[in-house]
C-alpha cells in the first residue's frame, strides 16, 4: 500500500505545527491498519508481528508517545492544523481493531514470545548466514525516524527513548547496566557528518529551512489530549467487550490483550 506523498507530508506537516510528540503514530497507525485490511481481504486469522516481551516488554513513559490506534487524533489534529483529509491513508482506530479481534476474530500474535528470543543471537545469525548488517540503536533502520528520535526529540521534548530500549534489555539479562549507561553517555549519531546528513534529508522531504526547524525545535510541545482522542470510547468499548456478554460467554476476555 503505497500512501500519497503530498498527503502523507501534510499530515506530518500537521503534526509538527501542533508540536505533539508522537510524529510516528502516523507511520504506525497506517501499518497496523493495512495488516488488518489485508487479513480481512485474505480472511487471515492471525498475523505474526516482530512485537515481543524481550526488547520491547516495558511500558512508555507517560507522556513519551500516543495511543498507536487513536485515527480520532490523527484526523481532528490534521483537520486543526489545516491539513490534508485521508485519503490514501488507511487510517485505523482502537474501537475498529477491538471489533476486528472480537467479530472477526483476528489476532495479532507476538510469536518471538514463544521462545527464548535474545536480540544479540538473533542479530548474529543474521549477521553471519545473511549478511545483515546492524544499526547501533532501536528503528535506526528509517532515516525520519532516526532523525526523530536521535534529534527532534532530545531537542524538544527532552526525551531519550535509547534509556527505555536498553533498559529492557538490561531487566532481560542481554545488557549490562554498565553497558547500558556507557551507550548512553554516547550521542545518538555515530558522527556529526551522519547527523547532518539525516538533518539535509529531513528538510528537502519536508520542504524546510533551516530557520524553520529552528524555530519548530524552540516551541514548546503540547499534549495530544489538547486534541480530541478515543480515550472515551476505547475505554468504554473495552469496558464491554471485556464482560461476560450473554450469548457470547467468556471469550471476549481476551480482546485487546
Amino acid at each position: 500500500h503505497v500512501i500519497d506523498w503530498p498527503e502523507y507530508r501534510g499530515l506530518m506537516q500537521a503534526f509538527f505545527d501542533a508540536d505533539v510528540i508522537d510524529i510516528e503514530l502516523l507511520y504506525d497507525n497506517a501499518m497496523l491498519a493495512v495488516n488488518y485490511r489485508q487479513a480481512v481481504s485474505h480472511r487471515l486469522r492471525y498475523i505474526l508481528g516482530g512485537t515481543n516481551e524481550a526488547t520491547e516488554g516495558m511500558r512508555m513513559p507517560p507522556g513519551w508517545n500516543w495511543n498507536k490506534t487513536d485515527s480520532v487524533n490523527i484526523r481532528d489534529i490534521s483537520y486543526r492544523q489545516k491539513g490534508p483529509r485521508l485519503r490514501s491513508f488507511p487510517a485505523i482506530s482502537r474501537v475498529s481493531r477491538m471489533w476486528l479481534s472480537a467479530f472477526r476474530r483476528i489476532r495479532w500474535v507476538s510469536f518471538l514470545d514463544l521462545f527464548d528470543y535474545k536480540k544479540n543471537s538473533a542479530l548474529e545469525e543474521l549477521s553471519s548466514r545473511f549478511g545483515y548488517k546492524p544499526y547501533p540503536y532501536k528503528h535506526y533502520e528509517s532515516v525520519f525516524t532516526r532523525f526523530y528520535q536521535g534529534y527532534i526529540l532530545p531537542r524538544k521534548f527532552n526525551v531519550d527513548k535509547r534509556r527505555l530500549h536498553l533498559s529492557v534489555l538490561v531487566v532481560t539479562g542481554q545488557l549490562s547496566r554498565d553497558a547500558a549507561l556507557a551507550d548512553l553517555r554516547s550521542p545518538p549519531y555515530s558522527s556529526e557528518a551522519a547527523m547532518e546528513s539525516d538533518r539535509a534529508y529531513f528538510l528537502k522531504k519536508m520542504g524546510w529551512s533551516a530557520a524553520q526547524l529552528d524555530e519548530y525545535l524552540h516551541r514548546p510541545g503540547r499534549p495530544h489530549t489538547d486534541f480530541r482522542t478515543e480515550l472515551w470510547w476505547g475505554r468504554a468499548m473495552r469496558s464491554l467487550l471485556t464482560r461476560d456478554v450473554a450469548g457470547f460467554g467468556p471469550r471476549f476476555r481476551t480482546v485487546g490483550n
